[in-house]
């Protein structure tokens, strides 16, 4: 009977303890001082969700609104204007994100500009709404990694690899925006 216990023990310190990993804040970036903020954001989730393309905010880009940043770039990379269509109408980025990957018609030059449509989409989805922009320069001058454990290297890092081109793009836009916002003249006299 001990050892029964101890195995039942064991297995619920185990279960604890990932479910303390995937345990994520969700306090809100423009409260936390700046000792608060890791010098490395790298995970999406919880209080920096905002910086995922799987997070739920509505983008306008080249003449469509869609639901999310996922949406934009699945719809962007469509062959015809049907298939774009369907990812404008799609609410969920993770159902934009399936219906993408079993597109069977993209683009014959998606290879070669996805980088560039993912970084205006980025930079439409920051430059649109003033709180996602508050959000992300809120990250200061801190490194941003779309780390994952789904193995995806080119857009994120997986246990240390990758060329997280996301988290580049997200630095970049951050970049421009606070140079944009620098170069506003100043109201007040």
């Amino acid at each position: 009977m001990e050892a029964a216990k101890t195995d039942k023990e064991k297995i619920m310190n185990k279960l604890d303890k990932q479910t303390k990993k995937q345990t994520y804040s969700r306090r809100d970036i423009l409260k936390l001082r700046d000792d608060e903020i890791p010098p490395v954001i790298d995970s999406f989730r919880g209080t920096y969700r905002f910086l995922s393309n799987m997070s739920a905010y509505k983008v306008f880009y080249l003449g469509d609104t869609y639901y999310s940043a996922e949406a934009a770039y699945q719809g962007s990379k469509a062959a015809t204007d049907l298939q774009r269509m369907k990812m404008v109408r799609v609410k969920r980025p993770d159902y934009a994100r399936r219906m993408g990957r079993s597109m069977k018609q993209i683009r014959e030059d998606w290879d070669k500009i996805k980088l560039r449509v993912m970084y205006e989409i980025v930079k439409a989805k920051f430059s649109q709404n003033e709180k996602l922009q508050a959000k992300l320069l809120a990250t200061r001058d801190r490194v941003l990694i779309e780390g994952n454990d789904w193995g995806d290297t080119f857009w994120g890092m997986t246990d240390g690899e990758g060329e997280n081109h996301l988290g580049k793009i997200l630095m970049r836009v951050r970049a421009e925006l606070r140079e944009a916002q620098n170069d506003k003249p100043n109201k007040e006299i």
